[in-house]
């Protein structure tokens, strides 16, 4: 039954608003959108594009630490379904125009000539442009930190990813790009593998690769340690799923109330009202959104029709909702969010500690995973606290709030540490911070650098505290 009744849409013609004479308000012809869309907004509306180094004068980088989130992804299967079944109300939307309304504003915005280009089969794998993503990233941390890829010293890196596809192919076109090494050299064991049995495998891959110069110099070697932990494992990158009471939680009533609140309602009737439809359902307009904001990131230089459907102040109320579902599922809304971040603090800390001493460490741990991690994790490290909290009643409030997922976490997201040994006065090694790539500025830091000494301490404190025992707990 599902296809054209699935959306539980009756369609009608805007007798009622002809009638008591309502005003009709159509979206402007503008095609400037507003750009963010949360978890789905691209990474090229988002990162410090003016390139620049990574390196502090004086210093020598001597580790990157990367936390980083997978590239532009296909939805789900069940999203992916109900995109394609959308050609039903789009069809609804153009030929139901008995009224003056917007239908015809729509044809001219091509809504009439859309086809959905997704393909069952590929949800939530990584996109070509996905792909493109993680390889330019790669080509810039490079070139930002060269010392750390110099191909004239024996080397090693360390990658890990979560059990699945999108992040496994992430980490494989960053490496790529990083090394110029063919993506089908690493871990080829899962080329043929089902999604399935790969969350259930722990992979282990190394790779040596060897430079010869063209002089008479000496040849390096770069040797690269891959892993993938199965999910059931993974207390590092996917910790959320093995924490029965934070998964057990549900979703928090600060979101259901701004959903069944008044700006969701006003969205849906204005939608309602532009489209010629009646009883239009909440479920439609996620819909709706999804469609807009995948396609768009998607196909960076091809517009979604499915965009128009909103106004750019419909956006931002779309936007909040996902910001506010983030806050209090992996964000400072909730005590537990950054006892679950502050094991990668403690990865971290150990790394670089390591370094004090000279001892055996890569030039670059990179870890890939999704956005609930990394939100999990920035909670845990102070990033983009709100001095007020998010709730249901202050979107008119917030908007220069500091937590929006659109910045934190898009697709591509990554939260970088650079650990640096120096040769000055008031302290021997700094550590730097990134997030997508713009320079990050953390309580007790100054002017964003920071000194190792103090910043142990801090984070020493954060990470001597994780404990499992709270996913235990009922919250």
């Amino acid at each position: 039954m599902c296809g054209k009744l699935c959306f539980s849409i009756i369609v009608i013609c805007l007798a009622e608003s002809a009638v008591l004479g309502n005003p009709l308000s159509c979206h402007s012809d503008n095609r400037s959108f507003y750009l963010y869309t949360g978890t789905k907004t691209p990474y090229s509306y988002v990162y410090n594009n003016t390139g620049g180094t990574m390196t502090l004068t004086n210093c020598e980088p001597t580790q990157v630490w990367m936390l980083i989130r997978h590239g532009t992804r296909y939805p789900g299967e069940s999203i992916i379904a109900q995109i394609l079944n959308l050609t039903h109300i789009r069809d609804y939307i153009i030929t139901n125009n008995v009224f003056e309304t917007c239908a015809s504003r729509y044809e001219k915005m091509d809504l009439k000539n859309w086809k959905p280009e997704l393909v069952p089969g590929k949800g939530k794998y990584l996109a070509i442009q996905g792909e493109k993503d993680l390889a330019s990233l790669a080509e810039r941390i490079r070139a930002k930190l060269p010392m750390l890829f110099d191909w004239n010293v024996n080397k090693s890196f360390k990658f890990r990813s979560t059990a699945t596809q999108r992040t496994i192919a992430s980490m494989r076109s960053f490496v790529e790009r990083a090394f110029n090494i063919s993506s089908k050299k690493i871990l080829p064991m899962i080329n043929d593998t089902s999604l399935h049995m790969i969350e259930l495998m722990h992979i282990q891959q190394n790779i040596t690769v060897q430079h010869i110069p063209l002089l008479k110099e000496a040849s390096s070697n770069t040797s690269i340690k891959f892993e993938v932990v199965p999910i059931v494992n993974d207390t590092l990158l996917k910790l959320y799923d093995n924490c029965t009471s934070w998964k057990s939680r549900g979703i928090n009533k600060e979101v259901k109330a701004f959903i069944n609140g008044p700006e969701m309602a006003k969205v849906l009737a204005d939608v309602s009202q532009r489209l010629g439809l009646l009883n239009i359902s909440k479920e439609n307009i996620f819909l709706f959104y999804d469609a807009c904001r995948f396609e768009r990131t998607l196909h960076l230089n091809k517009p979604s029709p499915w965009c128009y459907v909103f106004t750019d102040d419909e956006m931002r109320v779309l936007e909040y909702e996902e910001d506010l579902f983030y806050y209090y599922n992996s964000g400072p809304g909730e005590q537990i969010n950054s006892q679950l971040g502050c094991y990668l603090i403690r990865d971290m800390v150990d790394h670089f500690t390591k370094l004090e001493v000279n001892g055996d460490e890569p030039k670059g741990v990179f870890y890939f995973t999704h956005s609930q991690m990394m939100t999990l994790f920035l909670t845990a490290m102070g990033v983009a606290q709100n001095p007020v909290p998010l709730t249901a009643t202050n979107f008119r409030d917030m908007d220069y709030r500091n937590w929006r997922i659109s910045q934190l976490v898009p697709f591509a997201a990554n939260f970088a540490a650079v650990f640096h040994r120096c040769n000055s006065s008031d302290a021997a090694f700094k550590v730097t911070f990134y997030l997508n790539e713009n320079p990050l500025t953390i309580e007790g830091c100054k002017n964003g650098v920071c000194d190792w000494v103090q910043l142990k301490k801090k984070l020493g404190a954060i990470a001597a505290n994780c404990n499992m025992e709270v996913c235990k707990k009922k919250l």
